[in-house]
């Protein structure tokens, strides 16, 4: 899975404008929503600031 924060190019320019929508999803929230159902097994964060985990099922 891969965690895209929203200082990512590529989110401003889907998001452009309704920001305030998606303000609640943040890193923090995108991690407690697959925590119930998955283990974090290793996670890789990228120059860009994005992050890709490798999850196992809970």
């Amino acid at each position: 899975m891969e965690w895209v924060p929203p200082t990512d190019t590529k989110y401003i320019e889907i998001a452009r404008g309704r920001e305030a929508i998606y303000s609640h999803i943040t890193e923090v929230a995108f991690r407690k929503a697959f925590a119930a159902y998955f283990i974090v097994i290793d996670e890789l964060t990228l120059a860009n600031g994005r992050i890709l985990f490798h999850l196992q099922r809970a």
